[in-house]
Parts: C-alpha cells; structure tokens; sequence
C-alpha cells in the first residue's frame, strides 16, 4: 500500500513538472510566432510577412536574416513600410554576403529607387538609400544581388 501511495505521489509531481514544460513550451511558441516571423519579401522566400509602419525622415532598418524555410536560406523582413525621405538601411544578421538590387516600382511613373545597393558582409549594415519623394503610394520591388530572385522583397512608400 506504501508502494502504491509513493508511485501515485510520484505521478502527481511529475504531470505538476509535465504541466509547467507544457505551459513554458506554448509560451515560447507564441513569443516566436508574434515576434519571430521574421517576414517574405516577394518571391516566395517564406516567413511572415506583414508591414512595419514608420515616420517620415525616419532611420528604417530591414533586418537580414538566416531562414531555413527560404529557397536560398536567407531573407528580408518584407515587406516594410517608409515614408518619402526616410533613410533605408539592410542589417546583415544572416551569415552571408547580400546586396540590393531594384527590380521595378509601382506605379511605373514613381521616381526610380536609384543605384543598386552594393554587397554587405554578414554582421554589418548596407550603405544607406534615402526613399525618394513620391506623391502618392510607391511599392519598390528589389531582390539579392548574390541570391537572385528568389530572395527579394518589398518597400511600400508613401507621400
């Protein structure tokens, strides 16, 4: 009977023990699936997604990340969103070279993005890219320049 009052006692601490990983595991996914998503830029390279909404003459920082779900492994928080003359910069916090290159901008008759974006190492931060001035809604579409196409992403401006 002794046995059986230890083994039912062990049992009950073990699914408290159980029961605590249980809610600290769900905590955890959560905090990763809210703050953890890192985000797609167009072309399929997986993550999240959704917009980060910023003031005008604002610095904007677009994080590069490592993500095993992206067709290269690596991708930008995409799409972002900037306002005419905020200043644009890619933080490198994956572990390869990556580069800015503009594909188009939408509307067509929007000001041109400028320069392509040179090649920055991993852990530093691109050269800068002042938004230019629009007058209505802008998206300026862009991709790796070492990972091509199916690494890109999006910037959506507005006046």
């Amino acid at each position: 009977m002794a046995l059986i009052a230890i083994r039912h006692s062990w049992v009950g601490e073990m699914t408290k023990h159980i029961s605590k990983i249980l809610i600290a595991t769900l905590a955890l996914v959560l905090v990763f699936a809210v703050y953890g998503c890192g985000g797609s830029g167009g072309g399929g390279n997986g993550g999240g997604g959704g917009s980060t909404p910023v003031g005008g003459n604002t610095n904007v920082s677009i994080p590069t990340v490592n993500n095993a779900a992206a067709p290269m492994g690596y991708s930008f928080n995409s799409p972002i969103s900037a306002v005419s003359g905020d200043t644009v910069t890619w933080n490198n916090e994956s572990t390869a070279p990556h580069g800015i290159t503009w594909d188009s901008q939408t509307p067509s008759t929007s000001p041109a993005p400028g320069a392509n974006i040179p090649i920055f190492q991993a852990g530093t931060t691109s050269a800068a890219w002042t938004v230019p001035t629009v007058t209505g809604a802008t998206t300026y579409n862009y991709h790796c320049t070492v990972h091509g196409v199916t690494m890109a992403g999006v910037i959506n401006v507005t006046p």
